[in-house]
């Protein structure tokens, strides 16, 4: 091929296993785009960055209410990629 050659755009598509709000499906078995920082102090998501270009911090359940109290919920980004149809 020579350098004028037009490369074509591809749509990818992958599975994630996860909860409806958490980045865990069921107790201990989290997304494999799940992170940590700090010796596992701050939780991430490694698939989809934030605004600076880092990986996204996510943030844990803390509604007492709530049935996953406790669990690290899904970024917005994530939750926005679900509806995306390949």
């Amino acid at each position: 091929m020579n350098e004028t050659s037009i490369i074509k755009e591809k749509n990818l598509c992958i599975s994630i296993s996860c909860g409806d709000k958490t980045c865990a499906s069921t107790p201990g078995q989290f997304c494999k785009f799940f992170g940590s920082k700090y010796f596992g102090q701050i939780p991430l998501c490694m698939l989809f960055p934030s605004e600076d270009g880092s990986h996204t911090e996510l943030q844990t359940d803390i509604d007492e209410l709530s049935n996953t109290k406790g669990w690290t919920l899904r970024c917005q980004k994530c939750h926005d990629f679900e509806y995306v149809h390949c």
